[in-house]
């Protein structure tokens, strides 16, 4: 009997609690109620909505965590990329200070490509006494490692946030960098002209708004819709001119999903979904409650713990421009005149219909334009007149590739034939040129000189190819401003031969020189010529008289003579390399780093006579004997009658008879020494060292100048 009226009081408690707590809804049909009786757990206790009693002024407020990591996936292209990512998101909101509550929004993206992407915000966001809402301000810095460049961009934003409501506006500015041309490609001739691609990836800068609202909250489960508009604008007038329409579902505390579409008139239509996976955790942030109905307090603790909704990657996208090449010389339109001895006659010179000899198009060209000679049959039919260039003109081989200039920067036109087209002339000079001309690409076949050029400025070779000439295959006189060749391959009797009163800077680099006649080189500065020579990286064998380079009347002259090799330069030969300073003149030479092997009499050898005056820094050199003359000098040193003379020599290394170092006259000949005599010349190099005549051993200084 005990036993069955303790169960009726029982259940009489527990039908009156339930009947109080139903006619507590009734009341207050716009509040969420959730019942909690004194062993409510500790899960319940942390749930987003009101907790009552009896009343709503005895109701507890469950606080939201203020710290939370979130990681997502997103799928697939979105505005402004092309693939989906990963985030992980770290969202830190602080305890409220008189309404304000600072924060900090942290995100790290992977692309499906594993390239990155990075947002750092700092905001804060403000809860009036007198308004049911949040006001928000932030700013963001973004990184981006985009496709083909990086990008970084600072953001702003503002928000107002209230119970169901919400309005945001954003705002991007791309810093450092927002055009990058990561491509140029060529994409053919067509007329007289060479054409490109050239490919730039953009940076936007923009701002969205959008407004959303919160249309279902029960327990844990939100679902909220947010419709946006926004605007971006970068180079060569790209626009993005769209909107947003994005549904997003909490399904709980830990789990998100969200659907997103938008169309724009750049990017398109585009749909997107996204799942995430939240940790909350830390301290409460709480929410102003004075004056506010529990659940309207805890909504705006809510809102002060949302991320920050924004374009949370860089915006951008590809550009491609068609642009014709320019000439590098002068960035104004290259014009080509086309010839191929394959063509059937009669062609206009387009890259449709070309010449078909080099006759014509040496005719119907004109200054500063660019001859381009396709390899053809890869012999001299329809080449074999030669061809006199005129000023600025530019002759262009297709088997080598060459720059040009677009709109955007440098570009390269490649090689368009493995073979390389002939040239010849019968009767007279191969190629005869004007000022500031450029030959590059060809087999000469010379009977005379294969190039030669007269009182003409400035001229560059590169990848010449001569044979078959008794006398030069480049020939210069009273030549001024950059001479230049690069790549050549000399096999005639003898490879360059310039005289000049002029003020010359001759470049000689990466080139054969296999002369069977006399010179490999013969390059006379002479007048009041004020001259440079820099001679880098060849190779010069087999002549029989070897090279020189000399100096007369009042002529300057430097010369950087570095990493050359010099050898099986004949027997018969006086010496591999001469440098001669005659008359008046004065003559700078660096030499360092050549290799000399040979049966010439000599090997290096410098002469300075009359009057003249040198300076000689010879370093790190190897000259090697290999007949059996005698005396023979891998270096020799002669000053003559009343020249002055000042050598340095520092490792070097000689076979055979090693250094013959002579004062033959009244002249005055200094050599740096370490202790003031031979010894300490000779403790500086390999090999024997003979002297003549009187010798004044001067300071050891250990200075070479520079190539500059």
């Amino acid at each position: 009997m005990a036993m069955h009226t303790k169960k009726l009081l029982f259940g009489l408690v527990c039908y009156s609690m339930t009947s109080s707590v139903y006619a507590d809804t009734a009341n207050t049909k716009s509040q969420s109620v959730h019942v909690v009786t004194a062993k409510s757990t500790e899960k319940e206790n942390q749930s987003s909505y009101v907790v009552t009693k009896n009343s709503e002024e005895e109701c507890e407020l469950v606080n939201p965590p203020s710290f939370r990591f979130t990681t997502s996936h997103r799928e697939a292209n979105g505005i402004g990329y092309d693939q989906g990512y990963t985030s992980f998101d770290m969202f830190c909101a602080f305890t409220s200070i008189e309404n304000w509550h600072p924060f900090f929004d942290v995100r790290l993206h992977m692309f499906n490509d594993w390239k990155a992407a990075a947002n750092a915000g700092f905001g804060v966001r403000y809860q009036p006494d007198s308004l049911k809402a949040i006001f928000g301000l932030n700013g963001f810095f973004d990184f981006r490692h985009a496709n083909h460049s990086t990008f970084e961009q600072l953001g702003g934003g503002l928000e107002i946030l209230g119970t169901k409501w919400e309005g945001r506006a954003n705002c991007y500015f791309p810093i450092i960098n927002d055009n990058n041309l990561y491509e140029d490609s060529f994409i053919g001739f067509t007329g007289h002209e060479a054409l490109f691609i050239i490919k730039r990836e953009l940076a936007f800068k923009g701002f969205d708004v959008s407004v959303g609202r919160t249309w279902l909250q029960k327990q844990y489960f939100t679902l909220s819709s947010t419709l946006g508009g926004y605007m971006f604008f970068a180079d060569f007038d790209k626009r993005a001119k769209g909107g947003l329409f994005k549904m997003k579902a909490e399904l709980s505390r830990f789990v998100s999903v969200e659907a997103q579409t938008s169309y724009d008139s750049l990017f398109k239509g585009i749909v997107q979904g996204q799942i995430g996976f939240n940790l909350p955790f830390g301290k409460k942030i709480k929410a102003r409650k004075k004056g506010l109905s529990c659940k309207t307090a805890l909504a705006l603790a809510n809102r002060i713990v949302e991320s920050v909704d924004r374009f949370e990657i860089i915006v951008t996208d590809h550009h491609n421009i068609q642009t014709p090449a320019l000439d590098p010389r002068t960035k104004e339109d290259l014009y080509i005149v086309f010839v191929n001895n394959l063509a059937p006659s009669g062609g206009s010179g387009t890259a449709e219909s070309p010449f078909s000899t080099l006759a014509a198009a040496e005719s119907a060209s004109a200054p500063g334009e660019m001859i381009y000679v396709y390899g053809g049959t890869n012999n001299t039919v329809g080449m074999n007149a030669g061809i006199t260039l005129q000023d600025r003109q530019w002759l262009q081989g297709s088997s080598r590739p060459f720059p040009a200039i677009t709109a955007y920067g440098l570009a390269i036109v490649p090689a368009q034939t493995s073979g390389t087209p002939a040239i010849t002339n019968t009767s007279g000079d191969t190629i005869t040129l004007a000022n500031n001309n450029i030959v590059a690409g060809f087999n000469l076949l010379a009977t005379s000189n294969a190039i030669s050029g007269s009182g003409i400025t400035g001229f560059s070779g590169a990848f010449l190819h001569s044979a078959g000439t008794t006398l030069s295959d480049f020939s210069f006189t009273n030549v001024s401003g950059a001479i230049t060749l690069k790549g050549i391959k000399s096999l005639s009797q003898n490879g360059i031969t310039l005289t000049t009163t002029n003020d010359v800077v001759l470049t000689i680099e990466d080139s054969v020189f296999t002369n069977h006649g006399a010179k490999n080189l013969d390059l006379t500065f002479t007048g009041t010529s004020n001259s440079r020579a820099i001679i880098l990286y060849n190779v010069l064998e087999n002549s029989t008289s070897g090279s020189t380079i000399s100096t007369a009347l009042t002529a300057n002259l430097r010369i950087d003579l570095e990493e050359n090799s010099f050898s099986n330069i004949q027997s018969s030969a006086p010496s591999s390399l001469k440098f001669e300073v005659n008359n008046t003149s004065t003559m700078l030479a660096v030499v360092r780093d050549n290799t000399y092997t040979g049966p010439s009499i000599l090997g290096f050898d410098f002469l300075t006579t009359d009057t003249a005056n040198s300076i000689f820094y010879v370093a790190d050199n190897t000259g090697t004997y290999t007949a059996t003359s005698s005396p023979a000098y891998p270096f020799n040193f002669v000053v003559d009658t009343s020249a002055t003379s000042t050598l340095l020599l520092q490792g070097n290394i000689a076979s055979s008879n090693g250094y013959y170092l002579s004062n033959g006259g009244s002249s005055t000949f200094y050599v740096q020494s370490t202790d003031l005599s031979l010894s300490g010349v000779e403790t500086l190099n390999t090999g024997s060292f003979t002297t003549s005549g009187t010798i004044t051993y001067i300071s050891y200084t250990d200075y070479i100048p520079d190539l500059q």
